[in-house]
């Protein structure tokens, strides 16, 4: 996690697997958020999420 001028960024190794209730559990999380995605620019596919102060 990242905080710099009112926004939180967050990001996290995505699930692995086909278990559909934990990705619906994620989505939902992910939902909250102003903006998100992901990414597999590392090599290890993540989820990533932006949260900017007064945005919601």
């Amino acid at each position: 996690m990242t905080v710099a001028d009112g926004t939180a960024r967050l990001c996290a190794p995505a699930p692995g697997g086909g278990d559909l209730g934990l990705w619906q559990r994620v989505i939902d999380a992910l939902r909250t958020a102003d903006q998100w995605g992901s990414s597999d620019s590392t090599g290890t596919p993540e989820i990533w999420a932006h949260i900017t102060e007064g945005q919601r």
